[in-house]
């Protein structure tokens, strides 16, 4: 005669403890595609600066012009090269990797959007 007992289902995980293992502290350094995205954003930041102060002349126009897509494209390269890295050094999210990922997203939806130029001269009169 053989018995066969059916298994337990195992109990359901607790879902702080998948989200703290899904998104895993860190220690040490950053690393280096982090500090890079991290750069990246601070020049972001630093050119919507410039185009909000209007200081007219020549760095507006090509910030405007040139600086939002080059730094569109940087954010493109960083984000690639963080995600292939985060891919082959597991665990693929931890709290550095996450916000560095969400401020290049950041960067890539608001740097190329339309909006019109920021003009030295829109609040004189014509």
């Amino acid at each position: 005669m053989s018995s066969s007992k059916r298994a337990k289902p195992a109990p359901a995980p607790d879902p702080r403890e998948l989200l703290t293992a899904w998104v895993a502290p860190e220690s040490g350094r950053p690393e280096l595609w982090v500090v890079a995205a991290w750069v990246v954003f601070g020049v972001f930041v630093a050119e919507i600066l410039v185009l909000g102060a209007r200081p007219g002349g020549v760095l507006p126009v090509w910030i405007f012009v040139e600086g939002r897509l080059l730094v569109g494209l940087a954010a493109l390269v960083v984000l690639i090269i963080g995600l292939v890295r985060a891919l082959r050094r597991p665990p693929f999210l931890r709290r550095r990797r996450l916000t560095a990922i969400v401020a290049l997203v950041l960067v890539l939806g608001v740097a190329n959007a339309p909006f019109p130029y920021p003009s030295s001269y829109e609040r004189n009169h014509s």
